[in-house]
C-alpha cells in the first residue's frame, strides 16, 4: 500500500515510501507484548521475600532513620559521616592532642610529652594520616616542634614512601618539612628517592614542588650534578656514579658520545619550555649546559624555541646566564622578540641580582637600538628613582654611561659578557652602539640628577652616580652648577657636618669632579666652582681639614684655577699658617709656591 499526501501550497501529490502494513501491525503486537512483560516483571519484584537478615529493621523504622537524619544540620550530618568511618576515635584524640602541641604558651617540656603520646597514638596509621588534608598537618607539626629523636623516628617511618608523598596535594608540604627537619643522612636518602624519576617528576606539579625545594636548598653540588644528568640519556637515570657528572665530565670521558647526548637533551627540554615547567632552577642548569655545548645549528633551533619563555627565568643565575645566551648568539628577529618580552619587566630586572645582567647583555649586543630606546630604556627613565636606589639598579644605569668600565664592574662580571663579544649577528661597532644608548639616556638622567642633585651626593651609594653623569654625558653645565651652589655658604668649624664640602661623601664628590674631564671642551667644574662660591666662603674653607683639601684640589687642577684662587687666598695666608690640619700644611706650600 502506497501513502499519498497532498501538498496544501502547490496542490502536488508527495510520494511517501511505502509502509507494509503488515510490519506496521507486528511492531504494534511487539510493543505491547514487551509492556505486559514489563508489568508482570514489576508485580513479580513486589512479591519477591525481603534478601536482608532476620535482625533487619522493617522498612518503617528504616524511614524513620532516614528523617531523622534528614532533620539533623549540615555540621551535624557531616559529624555523624566521620564518626562512621574507621579510625575516627583515633584521630579526633590525635587532633585534640595536636591542638595542644601547637599552643604558644605551652611549656617545652610538656610539648615534647604530647608529643610523645601523639606519636604512640598515631604509630600504626601514620601512612593513612599523611593523605589527608587535615591530619597530615598534625605530623607536620610534630616535626616542627619535635626533638631531635621524635623527627628522626616520623622520617624514618615515612622514608620509604617520599616519592609517593612528593607527587600528593597535601603530603608534598610533609617532605618539604622532612628535607628541613631531617639528619643529614636521611636528607641524602630523601634526595635519592627522586633518582631515576627526574623527568617525570618536573612534569608532575606537586612533585616538581618538592624537588625544586630540594634541588635549590638542600642538595649538595654532588647530588645536583646527579640530579641533572638524568637529562643526558636514559642510561644516565639508571646508573649512577659515587660523585655527580656535570656534561663537561661525561663529554671529556666520552667524546664520540657528544652528538647523541645533545640530541637527547634537545628532545627531552623541548617538551619542558611550558610556562609552568621551565620556572625550575633544575630546567635552567639543564638548558646552560645545552647551550654551553651544542654546535650553532642545534643551538638556534633551542632559541627560537625558548625566546618567549626566558622572561620567566632570567631571575635565577642560570636562567640569566641562557638568557645571555640566547642574545648573543640569536638572530635580530630572536633578539627583537626577547626584547619585547621583558617590556612590562624592565623595573624588575633592573633590580634583580641575577637579571639585571640580561640587560647589560642587550646594551652590548643588539644593534637595534631605536627598538632598545623605546622598549626598555622608556621603562627606565619612567623608574630612574626607584633604580637609582637600588645599587643593583645603579649598575645598569652606570653600564650605559661607562660600559664594563673597571671602577664599576668586577672583572668577572666583565669576563662574562664578552662572551658575546664576536657574535655572528652583532655588526654595529660597540663604541657607535654605546654612544646612541647614551644620547638616549643623557638628557632624562641629568634631568633627574639635577632635581635630586644634594640627595644623591650626600648618599655614599649614590655618590658616584653623579660623578659618572659629569664624566660621561654632555649637556651637565647646569648640574655642575647647581652642584657647586650648595657650596656657596660659610663653613662654620662647629657644624662642619652642615655644609656638602665637609660631609664625607660630598667632599668625595668635590675632590673627583674638581678632578675629572667633563666630556664639554670649554667647561670644567673647578672653574665653575671659583665662579659660583664667593671668595668669603672659599676663604671660610681653611678652618676645616676637609675644606683645605677641597682647595689644594682647585689648585692642582689647572693653572688658571691656581691663579685665580691665590688672588682669593692672599688676604688669609696667615691664618692658612697658623692652622694644625694637613690640609692647611700642604695649602700653605702649594702657595708659597705659586706666589
Amino acid at each position: 500500500m502506497e501513502a499519498q499526501v497532498v501538498d496544501n501550497n502547490t496542490g502536488k501529490i508527495k510520494k511517501h515510501a511505502k509502509v507494509n502494513d503488515k510490519k506496521r501491525k507486528v511492531k504494534q503486537v511487539a510493543r505491547t507484548t514487551a509492556d505486559d512483560d514489563s508489568s508482570s516483571s514489576n508485580k513479580k519484584r513486589k512479591t519477591l521475600p525481603s534478601t536482608h537478615n532476620k535482625d533487619s529493621t522493617d522498612p518503617a523504622s528504616d524511614q524513620t532513620k532516614a528523617n531523622d537524619v534528614n532533620s539533623l544540620s549540615f555540621k551535624e550530618r557531616r559529624k555523624l559521616r566521620k564518626n562512621s568511618k574507621d579510625n575516627s576515635q583515633v584521630t579526633a584524640k590525635a587532633k585534640s592532642l595536636w591542638e595542644s602541641i601547637r599552643m604558644h604558651n605551652i611549656k617545652d617540656e610538656k610539648r615534647k610529652e604530647l608529643i610523645s603520646q601523639l606519636l604512640i597514638l598515631i604509630a600504626d596509621m601514620m601512612q593513612e594520616l599523611v593523605m589527608k588534608h587535615d591530619t597530615v598537618r598534625i605530623i607536620q607539626c610534630c616535626l616542627k616542634y619535635g626533638n631531635e629523636q621524635q623527627r628522626r623516628q616520623i622520617c624514618d617511618q615515612l622514608q620509604g614512601s617520599v616519592l609517593q608523598l612528593s607527587q600528593a596535594k597535601y603530603s608534598k608540604f610533609l617532605v618539604k618539612k622532612m628535607l628541613k627537619y631531617g639528619t643529614k643522612k636521611q636528607r641524602n636518602e630523601f634526595i635519592k628517592s627522586f633518582y631515576g624519576h627526574i623527568r617525570r617528576l618536573i612534569r608532575q606539579k606537586e612533585a616538581a614542588e618538592v624537588l625544586e625545594t630540594a634541588y635549590n636548598d638542600y642538595a649538595t653540588a654532588s647530588q645536583r650534578a646527579t640530579l641533572v644528568e638524568e637529562f643526558y640519556g636514559p642510561e644516565f637515570a639508571i646508573f649512577k656514579s659515587s660523585v655527580g657528572r656535570t656534561l663537561n665530565d661525561v663529554l671529556a670521558n666520552e667524546p664520540n658520545n657528544k652528538t647523541k647526548i645533545l640530541k637527547y637533551m634537545h628532545d627531552t627540554l623541548m617538551p619542558l619550555l611550558d610556562r609552568d615547567v621551565v620556572k625550575h632552577t633544575i630546567i635552567h642548569r639543564a638548558l646552560l649546559e645545552y647551550f654551553t655545548h651544542a654546535d650553532p645549528k642545534m643551538r638556534t633551533e633551542m632559541i627560537e624555541a625558548t625566546r618567549e619563555a626566558l622572561v620567566h627565568i632570567l631571575h635565577t643565575e642560570e636562567g640569566s646566564k641562557v638568557t645571555m645566551h640566547c642574545i648573543w648568539h640569536g638572530t635580530p628577529k630572536d633578539r627583537k622578540v626577547i626584547v619585547k618580552s621583558i617590556k612590562q619587566y624592565v623595573q624588575k630586572i633592573c633590580l634583580e641580582e641575577h637579571g639585571h645582567y640580561v640587560m647589560l647583555a642587550i646594551f652590548d649586543t643588539v644593534d637595534d637600538t631605536v627598538l632598545v630606546r623605546k622598549a626598555l630604556l622608556s621603562e627606565v627613565i619612567s623608574n630612574l628613582k626607584e633604580i637609582s636606589n637600588s645599587p643593583i639598579g645603579r649598575k645598569v644605569l652606570l653600564y650605559l654611561l661607562s660600559a664594563r668600565d673597571g671602577r664599576y664592574f668586577h672583572p668577572d662580571v666583565v669576563k662574562i659578557l664578552k662572551q658575546g663579544d664576536g657574535n655572528l649577528y652583532s655588526k654595529k661597532s660597540s663604541d657607535i652602539r654605546s654612544q646612541e644608548l647614551r644620547i638616549a639616556i643623557s638628557e632624562p638622567l641629568v634631568a633627574f640628577v639635577t632635581d635630586n642633585v644634594k640627595d644623591l651626593i650626600l648618599d655614599n651609594s649614590t655618590a658616584i652616580l653623579v660623578i659618572a653623569v659629569v664624566e660621561n654625558l654632555t649637556g651637565v653645565t647646569d648640574l655642575m652648577k647647581a652642584i657647586a651652589t650648595l657650596a656657596n655658604q660659610i663653613l662654620e668649624p662647629d657644624n662642619e657636618q652642615d655644609h656638602i664640602v665637609a660631609n664625607p661623601s660630598g667632599h668625595f664628590v668635590f675632590k673627583k669632579l674638581i678632578k675629572a674631564k667633563p666630556k664639554e671642551e670649554g667647561t670644567s667644574f673647578s672653574e665653575i666652582l671659583l665662579d659660583v662660591v664667593t671668595p668669603s666662603v672659599l676663604q671660610s674653607w681653611i678652618f676645616t681639614n676637609r675644606g683645605s683639601f677641597t682647595l689644594v684640589s682647585l689648585i692642582e687642577s689647572s693653572p688658571a684655577s691656581a691663579s685665580k684662587l691665590q688672588q682669593i687666598l692672599r688676604n688669609v695666608k696667615q691664618e692658612i699658617k697658623q692652622q694644625s690640619t694637613a690640609g692647611c700644611s700642604i695649602l700653605s706650600k702649594l702657595l708659597s709656591k705659586k706666589m
